[in-house]
């Protein structure tokens, strides 16, 4: 795919997919790729993302606000006080 991981992880985090892909989450904290639906984005076919593996993404960090980190959450209290991205 020519880019770093991170890229993935970090599309994961904000999007809940990278380009239709949606990771199953192991108990060890690891994100499992299916490499079918990777070796099709490869191959230059659309990957049509699972909605509701999205949905379930969202609530998981919904759910528990302890893990966002302290920074983020400050930042995003400033947005909100200042009406910042209102």
């Amino acid at each position: 795919m020519r880019n770093r991981p991170q890229t993935w992880r970090a599309a994961y985090c904000r999007d809940g997919h990278f380009h239709g892909i949606t990771p199953t989450k192991l108990p060890s904290r690891r994100l499992l790729w299916d490499s079918n639906e990777v070796d099709a984005l490869i191959a230059g076919q659309t990957v049509k993302a699972d909605a509701a593996k999205i949905a379930a993404h969202f609530e998981r960090k919904a759910a528990d606000a302890s893990k966002v980190p302290a920074h983020l959450r400050a930042k995003a209290e400033k947005r909100l006080t200042s009406g910042e991205g209102a």
